[in-house]
């Protein structure tokens, strides 16, 4: 049939194996490379699963902010999303390895905990992340920050995170 996507055992399909990877964290920007099986995400500031947060830098933060509410901050790191809410960046981005989801088996606590993955990698921009875009090869890695800057980073080369 026509415009029938089939996921699962059918071997001619171009779509016969589906792959997942799972975040505890809020990210706010993602890019995938398929040729590497890889997803790169970027985790709101505070609720990125692969970071500690101490109750030291909220208090920074706090006071940094003063008594202003935080829909009235505009500041370098701060965007708020459709809902006029504030999104805080960070400058670190992850690689994730995407895994292959088998919705066939039974989920075992083992199988579901391997969906969350430990990331392969990370970069940590100059600035808050804006935007990036992974090239089809995998290999670069162009990062656009809330400054106005461009990095761009050759991702054969990374960093454990």
């Amino acid at each position: 049939k026509t415009g029938e996507v089939v996921v699962g055992g059918n071997a001619s399909s171009p779509y016969c194996f589906k792959h997942v990877v799972k975040v505890a964290g809020s990210f706010y920007f993602l890019d995938v490379c398929a040729n590497k099986h890889k997803v790169f995400a970027a985790f709101q500031a505070g609720s990125c699963p692969f970071e500690v947060v101490t109750p030291d830098d909220v208090e920074a933060r706090r006071r940094a902010r003063g008594n202003r509410v935080l829909a009235e901050i505009n500041d370098d790191e701060s965007v708020v999303n459709e809902d006029g809410e504030p999104i805080r960046m960070s400058r670190t981005i992850f690689c994730l390895p995407l895994i292959k989801c088998d919705d066939s088996q039974p989920s075992t606590p083992e199988s579901i905990r391997a969906k969350f993955p430990t990331p392969d990698s990370s970069i940590k921009a100059q600035y808050p992340v804006s935007s990036f875009s992974i090239d089809p090869t995998g290999n670069n890695l162009v990062v656009g920050t809330v400054n106005g800057t461009v990095e761009i980073w050759d991702t054969s080369r990374s960093t454990n995170p």
